[in-house]
């Protein structure tokens, strides 16, 4: 039991610190290229990433089942993939608060603006929906608070929830519980 406790720490730790180190160092490389304002690209970045963080989670919880004699109970599945999740979670909330504080402190004003023009450039939109979608931006420019922790708390919930529902969907899969006699 000892033995299984330090195998999944240790799993934990080295899938979510490799997980959260390479997400940050995708975006360090978008930030020194001087994409960080391609709307294209940050999505493309962000549907690769939930890919990797998926193949991880498939990854480190199927090492954890092959540490564990080839079974895996789906809370054990459940808890190896939070665990990589929130490592990783955590380290990228933390890069995204420092560089859109101290690196970038105008990046999620700007955001907010190129995100308007590409959407009115890419979809048709009426005038009217235009006027309004302006208005909202600039309430929530307005609102925009230096420092603040909203969109900390905001990001790490919404990493949490989706890595929730991937651990979950994964340890269903990759359950494999003991043949009982």
């Amino acid at each position: 039991m000892e033995n299984q406790k330090s195998t999944s720490k240790q799993i934990m730790l080295n899938y979510g610190l490799t997980l959260g180190l390479l997400g940050i160092l995708i975006n360090v490389i978008i930030y020194a290229l001087g994409y960080s304002y391609n709307i294209k690209l940050l999505m493309i970045t962000g549907l690769s990433l939930i890919i990797i963080s998926i193949v991880f989670l498939v990854v480190g919880i199927k090492k954890f089942r092959k540490y564990n004699g080839g079974f895996l109970k789906f809370s054990e599945g459940l808890k190896i993939g939070m665990g990589i999740i929130v490592i990783s979670a955590v380290l990228s909330v933390g890069y995204n608060y420092l560089f859109s504080n101290y690196i970038e402190p105008d990046y999620e004003k700007n955001m907010i603006l190129v995100s308007e023009q590409w959407t009115i450039e890419t979809f048709s939109i009426p005038e009217e929906a235009v006027f309004k979608m302006q208005e909202e931006n600039e309430a929530r420019i307005a609102e925009l608070e230096p420092g603040s922790f909203k969109p900390v708390v905001k990001s790490l919930s919404i990493s949490l929830i989706i890595g929730l529902i991937f651990s979950a969907i994964i340890s269903l899969f990759l359950r494999k519980s003991e043949d009982i006699d």
